[in-house]
C-alpha cells in the first residue's frame, strides 16, 4: 500500500472518529436532565395601595414637661375623668415610683393573706388553688386582650391566695418581718427619689394612646364629602416618616376609623362597595377586616378614591398614621411549576415526570400564573395529572412519554 492510500486512510479513520464523538457528547447532553420536586404553594393574588388612617380623636396636653408613666396601655378603653398617669422629671423617677408601687403591692397582699388566716373558717388547699387558677386565667386573658387595667389587682390576687397557700401548709409561718422589710424598702425609695410633677386625667371616654403623631388637628376636619383623589395623593405623597411626640396624649373617642386610599381603575374593579375585605396592613400582626365604605372616580384620571371602614382596636392599628397596605383578593393553592417545566402532548398541557427508569407524561390543570412560575390544581385522584411530591423535569431534550432513563 502506497503512501498516498495510508494517509487517504487514516485521514478518513480520524475524521469518523471526530464524528462518532461529537455524536456521543452530543446524544449524552440530550440526556442531561434537570429536574425539581413538586410542592404545594399558597399564593395570594393582592391589591397593593399606601394610605393614611382617620379616627375620632381627642387630644389631651401635658401640663409639664417630663416623663408620663401610663396607668393604661395602648389601646386600653378609659372612662371619662380616668386617672391616666403621673408626669415625672424622668424615666428614672417614673421606675423609682413604680417600684415602690410593687413593693407595697406585695405587702399589702401578704397582710391579706396572714389575716385570712387568723380567722375560724377553714380554708381548704384545694380552694385556694382555684383561686389561684382563676386569678392567673384572667390575668393570661388580659394581656390577649390588650387590657391591662387590672393587671395589678390579679397580681395581688396570686400573692395573696399563695400565701394564703403556704399558711395552710405551714401554719407557723409568719409574714411580720418580710412585710416590714418590704415597707422599709418602700420607705427609703420614696425618700430618696424625686416626686411627680402633675397628674394625667381624661377629658373623654375611649381608647388610650400614649403619645400623638402630629395629624391629629389636621385630620380631625377632614370633609370626606369633599376628598379628591389629587387632595388624597397629595396627602400620602407629602407624608416622611411617623413622630411620635410624647408631649401629649390622646383619647380614640370611636370604635369606627377609616383607611383611605387611591385605587387604579383595575384595582378598583376587583372589589364592590359595601362588600367586607381583609385589609394586611405593615407593621400589623393580623389581617384586619374592614367594609369597602366608599369608591369615587375620577373622571380626569380614572382612578378612585377608596374609603374602608373598620371596628378593630389595638395597640398596632392605634400605633399608624400613613401606612401601605393590601387587600387580599384571592388565594390560589396548589402544585408550584416552573414555567420552563411545561410541554405538551398531542395538544394537552402537562410535564414530565421522573419514576423509577422513565420519565411519563403528566397532565396540569393551571389554577394561577405568574410571570416565571405557575400554580396547578392538586388531583390526587386521577393518576395521569400531576402528583405533590413527584419529581418533574425542569429541562431536558428529545422528551417523551415512557422514555427510558
Amino acid at each position: 500500500m502506497n503512501r498516498k492510500v495510508m494517509t487517504a486512510a487514516s485521514f478518513c479513520l480520524s475524521a469518523f472518529l471526530i464524528v462518532y464523538v461529537v455524536f456521543q457528547l452530543v446524544n449524552f447532553s440530550g440526556n442531561d436532565y434537570v429536574t425539581q420536586t413538586v410542592y404545594s404553594q399558597t399564593v395570594d393574588e393582592q391589591i397593593n395601595m399606601n394610605g393614611f388612617i382617620l379616627r375620632e380623636e381627642t387630644v389631651i396636653p401635658l401640663t409639664a414637661n417630663g416623663y408620663l408613666s401610663s396607668n393604661y396601655s395602648v389601646g386600653t378603653k378609659v372612662s371619662l375623668g380616668a386617672d391616666l398617669g403621673e408626669v415625672y422629671p424622668n424615666q428614672s423617677a417614673a421606675g423609682n415610683r413604680y417600684a415602690i408601687r410593687q413593693l407595697q403591692l406585695t405587702a399589702n397582699a401578704l397582710v391579706a393573706a396572714q389575716n385570712a388566716s387568723d380567722t375560724t373558717d377553714v380554708i381548704k388547699p384545694d380552694d385556694l388553688n382555684q383561686s389561684i387558677s382563676q386569678s392567673v386565667s384572667r390575668l393570661v386573658a388580659a394581656r390577649d386582650d390588650y387590657d391591662f387595667s387590672d393587671i395589678e389587682q390579679y397580681k395581688e390576687e396570686i400573692i395573696q391566695y399563695c400565701g394564703q397557700k403556704e399558711i395552710v401548709l405551714y401554719p407557723n409561718t409568719d409574714y411580720s418581718t418580710r412585710v416590714e422589710s418590704l415597707n422599709n424598702q418602700a420607705q427609703t425609695l420614696a425618700a430618696s427619689g424625686e416626686g411627680n410633677l402633675a397628674s394625667v386625667v381624661s377629658t373623654a371616654s375611649g381608647y388610650f394612646v400614649d403619645h400623638i403623631d402630629g395629624y391629629e388637628e389636621t385630620l380631625s376636619g377632614l370633609d370626606l364629602s369633599s376628598l379628591t383623589v389629587s387632595k388624597a395623593e397629595e396627602m400620602i405623597g407629602a407624608y416622611t416618616s411617623y413622630q411620635a411626640d410624647t408631649s401629649a396624649v390622646k383619647i380614640v373617642t370611636s370604635h369606627k376609623w377609616r383607611y383611605i386610599t387611591v385605587l387604579s381603575g383595575e384595582d378598583a374593579e376587583q372589589i364592590r362597595s359595601g362588600n367586607t375585605v381583609s385589609l394586611r396592613f405593615s407593621h400589623v400582626s393580623e389581617d384586619v377586616p374592614m367594609t369597602v365604605e366608599k369608591l369615587v372616580r375620577d373622571e380626569e384620571t380614572g382612578k378612585y378614591l377608596a374609603i374602608f371602614s373598620g371596628e378593630t382596636i389595638n395597640e398596632e392599628l392605634l400605633s399608624i398614621r400613613f401606612c401601605s397596605a393590601t387587600i387580599v383578593v384571592a388565594s390560589y393553592t396548589g402544585l408550584k411549576l416552573p414555567k420552563e417545566a411545561l410541554r405538551f402532548e398531542n395538544g394537552v398541557r402537562g410535564v414530565y415526570v421522573v419514576v423509577m427508569d422513565k420519565m411519563y407524561f403528566r397532565k396540569i390543570e393551571e389554577i394561577y400564573e405568574a410571570e416565571d412560575y405557575l400554580i396547578a390544581k392538586i388531583n390526587e385522584d386521577d393518576e395521569e395529572s400531576l402528583r405533590l411530591y413527584d419529581t418533574v423535569i425542569v429541562q431536558g431534550k428529545n422528551l417523551y412519554d415512557q422514555k427510558p432513563l
